[in-house]
């Protein structure tokens, strides 16, 4: 009786998530063809180079802190970034102090992103705790020459 219950409390979960995780999906498909159609994306795998393109990425945000990154928060791979607002982690197409414009605000390429995450943009919100959970997100991300 309780595999029954079970089953049964399953398959109702998921006739209840189906239906709007279909129409989830369907928007955010259909957002992101408008979005293309409009901005001409360019998706990160077919740039030689990217300078000038705009693509389509995933945005993350993190602290200079040593529990997000390690033991030298303030030190990049291409130099110091506590204190500034305005520096990311970008993939690894992109060369170091490249400059990217996200969500109308332009940030410099000082570090990388991990191999497992490449394609992400990672704002650096320095100490601002909040920061990263209001970035979060996918955007346009142009490249600037």
């Amino acid at each position: 009786m309780n595999k029954y219950l079970l089953f049964s409390f399953f398959v109702g979960i998921q006739a209840i998530i189906t239906p709007s995780t279909i129409e989830i999906s369907n928007e955010r498909e259909m957002q992101v063809i408008e979005l293309e159609r409009e901005q001409s994306i360019v998706y990160p795998q077919a740039i030689e180079n990217p300078k000038g393109n705009t693509v389509l990425a995933m945005i993350t945000g993190y602290n200079t802190v040593p529990e997000q990154t390690d033991s030298t928060p303030c030190v990049a791979s291409a130099g110091y970034v506590c204190g500034r607002r305005d520096t990311v982690a970008c993939p690894t197409y992109l060369e170091h102090h490249t400059w990217v414009v996200i969500r109308g605000e332009k940030y410099e390429c000082m570090d990388r992103t991990h191999p497992k995450y490449d394609g992400r943009f990672d704002i650096n919100c320095d100490k601002d705790m909040e920061c990263p959970y209001l970035v979060n997100g996918t955007a346009t991300v142009t490249i600037l020459d």
